[in-house]
């Protein structure tokens, strides 16, 4: 990387360097934009297309805040204590169409896979590699995870043969459906035998639906949810975090669908008054039929968006794209590019951010991940890539 370095001017090489001990401080997350602009300054991300939101979720939700913050009703949210939290779960219960008493309302999805993993699950957790890496962070006790790395040459697909053989010894098997950061999706018919098999050797299953809701082919919102594995299986807990689809992240707000006593425990932990009043806002919107209409639009818009960036990724040069089943493509560069020092690079110079993916445990190559967006900022992003490509093929060869 000597050439790469030399090719930078100084005021480049210093700020490749701040990223990049920023981006260790950050561990196996990536730092906020905020952070990252504030190096950059006085340039700022011109297209973010590392974290993994719906733009028009975004935008749907500032059109109700606006109203919301001309009304009389706003200094209450902000005054007031929200609802306490299964004041707010019974609102979401309705929306969700399950019983209130299986339903616990997060700050974040974060917070309700911390509470599972310390506070509720004592025993063995089967975590699949690669995956979100809160998943094995938070089991604080290294002998409790159960390790089954996803083959490469499946395209990091889930098989029940790869986890039999670790049921007897398990509590959990933890499943994102599709999996974050690879984007693959298990099918329906797989998942419930995976389901069943759990079953028989009293395994709880936890499903991440964080980003299903953008994979394509479902009707609606609730067609897309796992809610018929939780219905017909006693075993099966859900977590959803509604950042993505709806791009709300900075509301923190997520939920689970678990059995009674599952939730009671969680409950105990002293979470009455775990999210905002306005992400209280935020579900009783939710609740109202005109929201979730225009939020179909939206859903619909961005799987066309994801669709169109497929085919403008599929025709860079030398790299490799993983088939999508959510709002995000894993792309492989070439063996001798690291992957962090390509974005942070691709960002200094053309002030478009994707994230590095070599800090994802279980992944067998050199990944970037990109994200979703607009359409004209779509093309931004693929130019990017295949110009910083270019920029690091003439210095490599």
């Amino acid at each position: 990387m000597s050439k790469l370095f030399e090719s930078l001017n100084e005021q480049e090489r210093i700020t490749l360097e701040k990223l990049l001990e920023l981006k260790k401080e950050s561990g196996t997350h990536s730092p906020s934009p905020s952070e990252i602009d504030q190096i950059l300054s006085p340039k700022n991300i011109l297209v973010d297309a590392c974290f993994l939101s719906n733009p028009y979720g975004t935008d749907l939700y500032l059109r109700e805040l606006n109203k919301l913050m001309s009304s009389d009703a706003c200094r209450g949210y902000i005054e007031n204590y929200p609802s306490q939290n299964h004041s707010i779960s019974k609102k979401l219960s309705n929306v969700l169409s399950v019983n209130e008493k299986n339903v616990f309302v997060g700050n974040g999805a974060i917070e309700i896979i911390e509470l599972l993993l310390k506070e509720v699950i004592q025993g063995k957790i089967i975590v699949n590699l690669p995956t979100f890496s809160s998943y094995y962070e938070f089991c604080e006790e290294k002998e409790r995870l159960l390790l089954n790395y996803l083959k490469k040459s499946n395209n990091y697909q889930l098989e029940l043969s790869d986890i039999e053989g670790m049921l007897d010894e398990a509590e959990a098997l933890v499943v994102i459906n599709p999996n974050n950061p690879d984007a693959q999706y298990t099918q329906f018919d797989k998942l419930e035998e995976i389901i069943q098999a759990c079953k028989r050797k009293d395994v709880k299953v936890i499903i991440d639906e964080s980003f299903i809701h953008l994979k394509d082919g479902f009707n609606s919102y609730q067609d897309a949810s796992h809610n018929y594995f939780f219905e017909n299986y006693d075993n099966v807990i859900i977590v959803k975090s509604l950042s993505k689809d709806f791009g709300i992240a900075g509301l923190r707000l997520g939920y689970m669908l678990a059995d009674e006593s599952t939730i009671n425990r969680t409950l105990a932990h002293g979470k009455l008054w775990n999210v905002s009043g306005f992400a209280e806002h935020f579900v009783d919107l939710l609740s109202a039929n005109d929201y979730m209409m225009q939020y179909e639009a939206c859903r619909k818009q961005h799987i066309d968006d994801i669709k169109e960036l497929g085919i403008l990724l599929n025709n860079i040069d030398d790299v490799k794209v993983l088939p999508t089943n959510t709002n995000f493509y894993l792309i492989e560069l070439p063996d001798n590019i690291d992957p962090q020092v390509f974005c942070y690079v691709m960002l200094i110079r053309y002030n478009v951010l994707v994230r590095g993916a070599n800090d994802k445990v279980g992944l067998d190559g050199n990944y970037i991940r990109v994200a979703t967006r607009r359409p004209d900022e779509n093309k931004l992003v693929v130019k990017a890539i295949s110009d910083t490509l270019s920029d690091f093929k003439k210095l490599l060869d």
